[in-house]
């Protein structure tokens, strides 16, 4: 009998922290189409969706139990968009108490279901958050509307690359935006319109910094602080150039006059000069039916 050499392959330390916020994400996206799943398509407020959606995740094992963007209330918010307006969609800041989940709001099949949780891995406190715009409703327009923002989305997520200036992805969107007379929507509390579209992720490769602060047993507001604080921003005036190694967040948030309010978070992972982008959409999408956006990946 031939003797066969077993060669044992050990993720690096990079590769384990995309796995890491790859799980996250997915973890968001699962918990909460298992929560959708609980209601009938017209049965549910704000709030009753944002509560099943924490306690579904309270039962996973891989996300903790509060997200890191806190205030709102355990780092999550569910808005609903309504005809004809969808006002609701029009927010400045999810941090103000106005924009956290209503229990006078309620869902049809003509609504805009706006769900947002800023997940943290609990093994290693990596961010994989998610929020995306999902319409059951048959109006072409809004449906064509939301499947473009999707598609600009990616755009932007597949011109980041190593060794770009953070700026010129900023001057990219911007660009993108203006064909189609659209402008972002993304607030900042400290005054007015923010300037970014995104943000690093903390603890990926140049952005890694001091990570010997990560515990299990560090107290919510411990770890919100922590990731809030050591984030930088995709915007204008940031001139720094991405390296080998990183994670960013690109969520724009698409505003046009006529139509709703649509934006999709995406990630993009960068490990030893090897891209991923990270949606994991495509459950929700196909539970909506919006399946046609999964073409545009």
């Amino acid at each position: 009998m031939s003797k066969k050499t077993i060669m044992r392959i050990t993720m690096s330390d990079i590769e384990k922290k995309v796995e890491a916020v790859v799980r996250a994400r997915r973890a968001a996206a699962n918990t909460l189409l298992s929560a959708h799943q609980m209601f009938s398509s017209e049965s549910f407020s704000e709030k009753q969706l944002a509560d099943a959606w924490m306690e579904k995740i309270k039962e996973n094992s891989i996300i903790r139990s509060c997200g890191w963007y806190s205030p709102p209330p355990h780092g999550m918010s569910v808005l609903i968009g309504n005809p004809p307006q969808y006002s609701r969609l029009r927010y400045n800041s999810l941090r103000e108490a106005e924009n956290w989940p209503s229990s006078q709001i309620h869902y049809s099949n003509t609504s805009i279901l706006y769900p947002y949780y800023s997940a943290v891995d609990r093994e290693t406190l990596l961010i994989g958050d998610f929020v995306g715009t999902f319409y059951r409703g048959q109006d072409p327009a809004i449906r064509d509307w939301i499947k473009t923002a999707y598609k600009l989305t990616l755009k932007i997520a597949e011109y980041v690359q190593p060794g770009r200036r953070v700026s010129d992805i900023y001057n990219f969107a911007q660009d993108r935006f203006r064909s189609l007379d659209a402008s972002n929507n993304t607030y900042s509390q400290s005054g007015g319109s923010a300037s970014d579209i995104g943000h690093s992720i903390p603890g990926i490769g140049q952005d890694s910094g001091n990570w010997d602060w990560v515990s299990a047993d560090l107290t919510d507001k411990e770890v919100a602080s922590r990731l809030a604080d050591a984030r930088w921003f995709i915007s204008k005036e940031n001139n720094r150039v991405l390296g080998s190694d990183f994670g960013l967040t690109i969520e724009p948030q698409l505003i046009v006059p006529e139509f709703p309010m649509a934006s999709f978070h995406v990630i993009v992972l960068v490990a030893s000069g090897k891209k991923k982008i990270v949606t994991e959409f495509d459950s929700l999408f196909e539970y909506f039916g919006m399946s046609e956006l999964m073409q545009s990946e």
